[in-house]
């Protein structure tokens, strides 16, 4: 598995450098508009602007299901089938190294999206906003308590909400693009791209409603309070809650059908796909 992991790095690393590159190119043209011009509402600004966000956002958006499948379509649809599937190595044990290189991937990608979202944002604060220097490291010194110490419980959950939903939503992505290559459609690329699309959405619908029909005959959440942030003046802050209630069967349903999905695909891929 180790080995799968690091030729398939490998083999994405090119397209790595080139997703984070675009992402800190744009974001350090929009810095340098920040630092320099007066009015950032002026309209080749807020087009630069409107198209950074766009990147930051698409990107990591576009390379989950891809990334989350552990790049199914490449393996099921193109010449690599016959290179990884030869391979004296467990079916699990391909399909696992791929799918942690696209956890890698896509937590690469999104750390970088971070950082430079957050980069943005610290120049609107102080252009649009005003901030001095105090009162700007004194908010941002409260968000930082906000989020990692009174959020900590909400953050850790969503966090492990974000792995469940890669598990799940990557793992039914390759069952259906498997089930596919499994009838020898290969070549037929648009055959396999529309049937991908109908039966993936309507995978994803049926699960949503038996998740929801479980969530109500069952009725196990989980409370989280969630701390907000309020400034009566810049020497007072206070953080209002909300209690959230989190649906801990949905959860679980998705996770067991991923872990599902993910077998199903190995057994189809050592029994049914023809390389």
């Amino acid at each position: 598995m180790k080995r799968i992991f690091k030729y398939t790095f490998l083999q994405r690393l090119p397209s790595i450098v080139l997703s984070c590159a675009v992402m800190a190119c744009m974001s350090g043209v929009e810095l340098l508009f920040l630092a320099f011009t007066k009015n950032i509402f002026n309209g080749f600004y807020m087009l630069w602007f409107v198209l950074t966000v766009i990147v930051l956002t698409v990107i990591p958006l576009f390379l989950f299901i891809r990334c989350s499948s552990g790049y199914a379509r490449t393996l099921l649809f193109t010449d690599e089938s016959y290179l990884m599937l030869t391979l004296p190595v467990r079916t699990e044990f391909i399909l696992l190294g791929r799918i942690l290189c696209g956890l890698a991937e896509l937590m690469i990608c999104m750390f970088v999206s971070g950082v430079f979202s957050i980069a943005v944002g610290i120049g609107w604060t102080y252009h649009y906003i005003g901030f001095t220097s105090q009162q700007f490291f004194r908010v941002a010194g409260d968000i930082l308590t906000l989020i990692f110490l009174k959020n900590f419980p909400f953050l850790a959950l969503m966090l492990f909400a974000s792995l469940v939903s890669f598990i799940f939503i990557g793992n039914v992505a390759l069952v259906v693009q498997t089930v596919m290559r499994s009838f020898n459609i290969k070549r037929m690329r648009g055959v396999w791209t529309v049937g991908f699309i109908l039966i993936f959405t309507g995978t994803l619908f049926l699960t949503g409603r038996i998740e929801a029909m479980a969530g109500r005959a069952l009725g196990t959440y989980c409370p989280i309070t969630v701390y907000g942030i309020k400034y009566t003046d810049m020497m007072h802050v206070t953080y209002p809650s909300t209690v959230v209630n989190i649906p801990i069967v949905s959860t679980l349903i998705s996770l067991g059908i991923g872990i599902a999905c993910f077998f199903v695909s190995a057994w189809l891929l050592k029994k049914k796909v023809e390389v």
